[in-house]
């Protein structure tokens, strides 16, 4: 009878886990399609089902090659607008500018109202990358259509991202780069809650703008992710990085603070460069025969299907997906008759290259016999041991 009652109780074990399995399955075979799609519609598709590459962050088409960065900030970006522009002054092209209001934020805009004195500015001055850290002064009361909220309330969280809303928005509208950088913990636990607050808004509203968030957290905090006034900086060295108020940055903390940003705007400006010139040029378009579509004859059928099969790349900016240099042809190699030299038969030239013990190893790879005695002789020979003794 207690066999029979431990058999049942494997029995009903093995039909839940059985059924454990089929739910699991089912729901895998269901959502497989589902999240296929979704990985198929998040990118734009080109012809024949490939997708397109995605254009560069930077805006390729400007007037001419120069780089404007303007900073926007306040009195936290002052030694990081400093830090960038030691960072970029062996590049003529790139100009580094600042638009600083100390302390000033998107909250009020009874002083300051950062919205209105963006777009006067852009207005007047060209901007191609913007590098944005505004938000620390910002712990105050909001009015917004005619109410006022307090801080850290969901009317106040609202009306925020409203404001840093439009303040992206005037940015994009003139294809301008924006580098949004994250506020680091500040030594006072109050305004450090704040400016948690802050980090979250922004960075939820520039994954919904797709606009670059810079993170800065683990660079100024401790392992519990806490102010920290000692770190290494871009060195590798450990050096005071904040000063002694608990919020603003040393010079150390500037450099490391530029050293953050300064990559990404690099990598973008290089990837913009190539697109601009590949755009224009048509250098990178290259074709299975060998011929550059500008060295290639007119085709009749492109005119028509705007098309040409011989066309190994349609769209320059694919060689530059990855920021790949453009793809150069190598000539073929001339035949070894032509390189024969005079007085000797070609069929001995090909008989002295296959008899060649580098044309045996290096080129077919095939093994050499071994000598007797020498360091690669591994034969086995019975008693060698004792005979050795």
């Amino acid at each position: 009878m207690e066999l029979i009652k431990q058999a049942g109780r494997i029995g009903a074990a093995a039909v839940c886990r059985l059924a454990m399995l089929m739910c699991v399955f089912s729901v895998a075979v269901l959502t497989g399609p589902a999240r296929a799609q979704d990985a198929v519609t998040e990118g734009e598709e080109g012809a024949g089902g490939f997708a397109l590459p995605a254009p560069p962050y930077i805006n390729p088409y400007r007037d001419d090659e120069e780089i404007n960065i303007v900073v926007f900030g306040d009195s936290l970006s002052q030694g990081l607008w400093a830090s960038l522009d030691l960072a970029f002054k062996n590049n003529e092209l790139i100009t580094v500018r600042r638009q600083i209001s100390a302390q000033a934020g998107l909250a009020q805009t009874a002083r300051f109202d950062w919205n209105k004195y963006l777009a006067a500015y852009l207005a007047k001055q060209r901007v191609d990358v913007a590098v944005v850290m505004l938000g620390t002064y910002d712990s105050r009361s909001l009015r917004a259509a005619g109410r006022r909220y307090r801080p850290g309330t969901p009317g106040w969280r609202q009306a925020y991202a409203q404001r840093v809303d439009q303040f992206i928005r005037q940015l994009k509208r003139r294809k301008i780069a924006i580098y949004w950088i994250e506020i680091p913990p500040a030594r006072n636990w109050r305004l450090n809650q704040h400016i948690a607050m802050v980090n979250a808004i922004v960075r939820e509203r520039a994954r919904v703008h797709q606009v670059k968030f810079i993170s800065t957290r683990r660079k100024f905090s401790d392992a519990q992710g806490k102010f920290a006034g000692y770190g290494s900086d871009a060195t590798g060295r450990i050096r005071r990085l904040r000063t002694p108020d608990g919020l603003h940055f040393s010079w150390p903390g500037n450099a490391l603070l530029a050293n953050l940003v300064k990559p990404g705007i690099l990598a973008d400006i290089v990837r913009a460069q190539g697109w601009r010139n590949v755009e224009l040029t048509g250098k990178a378009v290259i074709r299975t025969d060998g011929l550059t579509r500008a060295t290639a004859k007119p085709d009749k059928r492109l005119a028509e299907t705007g098309r040409r099969d011989a066309d190994l790349v349609v769209t320059p900016a694919s060689d530059l997906r990855d920021g790949a240099p453009t793809p150069v042809i190598e000539p073929v190699a001339e035949p070894v008759a032509a390189r024969t030299p005079a007085g000797v038969a070609d069929t001995d030239m090909r008989k002295v290259k296959a008899d060649s013990t580098l044309s045996k190893v290096m080129l077919r790879g095939e093994k050499l016999a071994a000598k007797p005695g020498r360091a690669d002789d591994f034969t086995w020979r019975p008693g060698g041991d004792q005979a050795a003794r």
